[in-house]
């Protein structure tokens, strides 16, 4: 079992063993990334800066 938080547009992609349940009074986010802490591979932390980058640019 599982638990995660993804854009209601997914609902209409789900197997038929997953559950959708909307969120009351959720924040709306622009973006959000994750990746595991310890990956080593550089292109993810290529991909990661330029988020930063774009997100820090887009601040203010």
């Amino acid at each position: 079992m599982g638990l995660g938080i993804v854009p209601k547009s997914l609902a209409r992609l789900a197997p038929s063993n997953v559950v959708f349940r909307d969120l009351e009074d959720a924040p709306i986010m622009k973006h959000v990334a994750i990746w595991r802490q310890d990956c080593t591979n550089p292109a993810v932390a290529s991909f990661i800066e330029t988020l930063r980058h774009a997100s820090a640019e887009g601040e203010g």
